[in-house]
């Protein structure tokens, strides 16, 4: 019985330390990646332009049901993949030109 419990003991410490050593890892890319990120942004001597900073600009994206004609979405399909984004793009466009005006 003892026999056992260390065994089974044994095959948990194992499996922790091997979960251990996987977060480690993950934790360090996820790092790598983030300064990655940074370090091209800074990697620049003269301030970013407005393209730029648009460019770099990642909002977060929120799944919404949105109900648009279908001439309208077979259009912005028309051009191909990524007619989500083209849509986002445009609405982001109408946006900012609302904001400039007040």
């Amino acid at each position: 019985m003892y026999k056992t419990f260390l065994q089974e003991h044994f095959v948990l410490v194992f499996v922790y330390l091997r979960y251990d050593a996987h977060m480690a890892k993950t934790k360090k890319r996820k790092l790598v990646r983030k300064s990655r990120r940074i370090g091209d942004i800074r990697a620049s001597a003269d301030e970013p332009t407005r393209d730029q900073r648009e460019e770099w600009y990642r909002p977060r994206k929120k799944p919404v049901t949105l109900r648009l004609d279908a001439d309208v979405i077979a259009w912005f399909k028309t051009a191909g993949k990524g007619y989500q984004t083209r849509i986002n793009r445009e609405l982001r466009r109408i946006m900012i030109n609302a904001k400039e005006k007040g």
